[in-house]
């Protein structure tokens, strides 16, 4: 392949326009949205690379169509220009023509993917991601996804020369991937993003993330890309073809990495997204009465004086917990072992620099993946646990729903509480936090009815 011809496809074709695209598209979508309330949480892209590259893969349903348009595109540049039987007549191969164009399009792409990660990447180095290079495969298949769509809109577009390929094409793309994408996160259980393999077929991953830890699986990137590179593979055989022969044969590649991938790819998404072991390794302080993992590490510091307070406090409590650590989870609300007081950095992204809020997270042993959103009783129970200890009522702050509601249903609970006898308070508290952190939809019912 000549590298000046591919320089002047890239200069005088519709790739690099194509690539332009692809970039401001994602970049849109990157920081438009950042504000939104799905994105207040931990699990937020700018803050992690997994969450960065896991919700740059969701992107794609929008990426991929402007990729499949823009290869239709430049496929019917000679039909459209008039050109293609007097290149036809020329006695050089079609396949040498064709093999630049393509060249130029897999590099916009390349070129697009890598402009993205740079700029998204910025705001999560700028916000103290944690660096490991286990995301590279899952942002390399993205990459490689729009090459293949690049280059198939291209084969598309040599078979069928008409003005209504490119926007057809690009349509049908993207209605092949929202159908794919059956995933759904189930907000009630906090079950976790769960997966189909038609979707894993496709370069989307399950939305945005409710934790800062998932990762999509090695193997799991590994057959992606060897499916996406068969997909590239053919989509090349049929840019470069110029027989029908010569077309089917270019469709083996594919049909082999389509089988390959139905065989490997697994059906369980406990097997899809896992924990990321480097990112959940726990860092503590020199006494280890705090732990956080090495993704939150930046975290320690400022977290550490707010522990040991609420660490200070639970001897009130029979078998007290003794250290605070924060428990790495996939999305549902681990299991606390004894003697842990766990952090939810969830639930404090929301408080932000309300020391009462991160109080009454702390003394409640609020566990990640079980936080306000699961209603105004479970606020209220926080709100009654933290202010036994301190022997005062601190009225609750509401992240969602009624300020009055949620105070006045605390303040009759902790009334409740305080009217038992002083010997039996301690264990309905330790009764309160173990309601709390098993996401019961009604943990005040350990107080006395009508409570």
């Amino acid at each position: 392949m000549s590298g000046r011809m591919v320089r002047i496809d890239l200069r005088r074709s519709s790739a690099l326009a194509t690539g332009a695209a692809v970039f401001l598209i994602a970049v849109g979508l990157l920081y438009l949205l950042t504000h939104g309330p799905w994105q207040k949480s931990t699990g937020a892209w700018y803050l992690q690379w997994d969450s960065f590259v896991y919700y740059l893969r969701f992107m794609h349903f929008a990426l991929v169509p402007v990729a499949l348009g823009g290869g239709a595109l430049l496929g019917t540049r000679d039909s459209r220009s008039g050109v293609a039987e007097l290149f036809e007549s020329a006695p050089r191969p079609a396949w040498q023509r064709s093999v630049h164009s393509a060249g130029a399009v897999g590099l916009a792409m390349v070129a697009a993917s890598a402009a993205i990660l740079v700029a998204g990447g910025v705001s999560v180095v700028a916000n103290g991601g944690f660096f490991h290079l286990g995301w590279l495969p899952v942002a390399a298949v993205g990459a490689l996804s729009l090459v293949a769509a690049g280059w198939l809109g291209m084969g598309i577009g040599r078979l069928l020369p008409s003005l209504l390929t490119p926007p057809v094409v690009a349509a049908a793309g993207f209605a092949v991937l929202i159908r794919a994408h059956a995933t759904t996160i189930t907000a009630e259980n906090y079950a976790g993003p769960e997966s189909t393999v038609p979707e894993l077929l496709t370069p989307m991953l399950a939305g945005t993330t409710r934790t800062a830890f998932i990762a999509v699986s090695d193997a799991v990137s590994a057959v992606q890309l060897g499916w996406f590179a068969a997909l590239a593979t053919t989509a090349l055989g049929l840019v470069t073809a110029s027989r029908l022969g010569t077309r089917i044969a270019a469709l083996l590649p594919a049909v082999l990495g389509l089988v390959v991938a139905l065989t490997a790819l697994p059906r369980d998404a406990d097997a899809v997204y896992v924990l990321n072991g480097e990112a959940t390794a726990l860092v503590c302080t020199e006494t280890r009465d705090v732990c956080v993992t090495r993704g939150h590490a930046h975290k320690l510091e400022a977290l550490t004086g707010p522990a040991r307070e609420a660490l200070s406090l639970q001897d009130k409590l029979p078998d007290a917990p003794r250290v605070v650590a924060e428990i790495p989870t996939r999305g549902t609300a681990p299991h606390v072992p004894p003697g842990v007081l766990p952090v939810d950095f969830d639930e404090l992204e929301h408080a932000g620099e309300d020391s009462r809020s991160v109080r009454i997270s702390l003394l409640s042993g609020t566990v990640p993946g079980c936080n306000e959103w699961y209603g105004d009783e479970s606020q209220a129970a926080r709100t009654v646990i933290a202010s036994w200890f301190v022997d005062e009522f601190t009225p609750p702050r509401a992240y969602f729903g009624d300020d009055g509601e949620i105070r006045e249903l605390a303040e009759s609970a902790w009334h409740a509480l305080r009217a038992l006898p002083p010997e039996t308070q301690p264990q309905v508290v330790v009764q309160l936090r173990a309601a709390v952190q098993a996401c019961r939809p009604a943990p005040l019912a350990a107080l006395a009815p009508g409570a």
